[in-house]
């Protein structure tokens, strides 16, 4: 008996070797593998899109103060003043989205992170693919907003001060309504992922999804 024990594959003895430990983990899903794509690509949109916020804040604070302080002699018109303050503005409007960009994670790196960790596979890609559905949900309608919000900001500057210079008014709104038809008909990143997904799986795209 002891000799038949010690000719025996030692993978036979009831214990399993490091290799057969690896081949019982699980890969991840298709939906996980959706999710972990959609995060890093928003991750990465987010950190690149606070760095050039942070960027173009600075200069454009740097630039204000440097207007602001011109002396009143070679701004006889206070123009610099006044752009100057505009500059201060939108540069700490800068430096704020920035921040904001940088600190605080988006949707799709939350939800990644919280489906990770899960410890059982099915509960795993379940919770991915809900985190899918959801974040698709959450995408549409931030462009349906922000769509709307377009169309009227559009409408308000064609109207707005009677009929002085109609041309430029009616081209600025023109131009505003554009970048908000693009709101409405450009998918999100997120309902991008999701659609993909459901074709991956052969699933029919949900109703609440088809705009």
């Amino acid at each position: 008996a002891v000799q038949g024990l010690e000719g025996a594959d030692p993978g036979s003895s009831g214990i399993p070797s490091a290799e057969q430990e690896q081949s019982t983990v699980a890969a991840p899903s298709l939906a996980e593998q959706y999710l972990f794509r959609l995060s890093n690509k928003l991750k990465k949109r987010r950190t690149t899109g606070g760095a050039i916020s942070l960027a173009a804040g600075a200069v454009l604070m740097a630039g204000g103060l440097a207007m602001s302080s011109q002396d009143e002699e070679d701004d006889f018109l206070a123009l610099g003043e006044l752009f100057g303050a505009m500059f201060i503005v939108e540069g700490g409007v800068g430096l704020v989205a920035g921040t904001v960009l940088l600190a605080f994670p988006s949707g799709a790196e939350k939800a990644d992170a919280r489906v990770r960790a899960v410890s059982d596979a099915v509960e795993r890609e379940r919770a991915a693919e809900e985190a899918l559905g959801d974040l698709a949900k959450k995408g549409r309608r931030a462009r349906m907003i922000q769509g709307g919000i377009g169309v009227a900001a559009g409408i308000a500057v064609i109207f707005a001060g009677g009929d002085a210079d109609a041309s430029g008014k009616l081209l600025y709104g023109a131009s505003i309504g554009a970048l908000a038809a693009y709101a409405f008909l450009a998918k999100s990143p997120e309902e991008k992922a999701y659609r993909s997904y459901q074709e991956r799986r052969g699933l029919k795209p949900s109703p609440d999804l088809i705009l």
